[in-house]
């Protein structure tokens, strides 16, 4: 995360964790926003952004268009792993903002989770041609 500070990612797609009665859509499938960049992470991190509503021990690395945040843990029992988290600005623990759903093992598993359609119709909707110079490939 730290080798590219934020960014907009390529395959973006992936099926989320949370269950459809709190995240509703017609099928579990959302897309990568983006990965904040650390200035980012620290903000929505420390509060900034929601307050008390943030889950504890979380860093905030990521969103999507709608409205879940990427988290990863550094909770020693679950250090590092990926969980999603429907944003509110209810204190935490209140409320109905109880909750956050495991998304996968790792950042890197997470990487390898995304997807596009064989098709590649979600290619079109990522790429903008004026920044294809700024493109890299994911390396680790």
């Amino acid at each position: 995360m730290l080798a590219f500070n934020g960014g907009c990612v390529y395959p973006r797609l992936f099926f989320y964790a949370v269950p459809l009665e709190y995240y509703p859509s017609t099928e579990p499938v959302t897309f990568v926003d983006l990965f904040y960049s650390w200035s980012d992470v620290r903000k929505y991190s420390g509060g900034d952004v929601y307050g008390r509503g943030n889950p504890p021990d979380m860093l905030f690395i990521g969103s999507t268009p709608g409205g879940l945040q990427i988290l990863m843990s550094l909770r020693a029992e679950e250090f590092g792993q990926i969980f999603c988290w429907v944003h509110n600005t209810n204190i935490w623990g209140t409320d109905g903002n109880d909750h956050i759903w495991y998304q996968a093992s790792s950042f890197e598993n997470f990487l390898k989770s995304l997807y596009d359609e064989p098709d590649r119709s979600d290619y079109d909707n990522w790429r903008i041609p004026i920044y294809d110079k700024l493109a890299k490939p994911l390396a680790f």
